[in-house]
């Protein structure tokens, strides 16, 4: 399905995209009732992946075997990890004003 050139038109339909798609500027999900639904199906091979990019560093938030990484690919370190119930963080994770309490 070829799409025409939009600019500034709004349009509902379902799209498939067999290999990469570019968007120059912003997409915006407006909700109207219910949830947004964003969804990455890698189902079919491979790890779902969302970069996100500034001038000095990439970040990369993945799922791979069951697990949601959140990785800085920069320096290639795994800041993050969500396995399960576990948390698991690469350095210190700090809490300031943190009142601990005993049950």
């Amino acid at each position: 399905m070829a799409i025409p050139f939009l600019t500034n038109t709004s349009f509902s339909a379902a799209v498939t995209v067999a290999s990469t798609l570019t968007v120059s500027g912003d997409v915006t999900m407006t909700q109207t009732s219910g949830n947004n639904v964003l969804t990455i199906d890698s189902s079919g091979g491979g790890n779902p992946v969302i970069y996100l990019k500034d001038q000095t560093r990439t970040w990369g938030q993945f799922v791979a075997g069951g697990d949601l990484y959140f990785k800085n690919e920069t320096i290639n370190v795994t800041t993050l990890l969500l396995s399960g119930s576990n948390a698991t963080f690469a350095g210190n994770a700090t809490a300031p004003n943190l009142i601990a309490t005993t049950a």
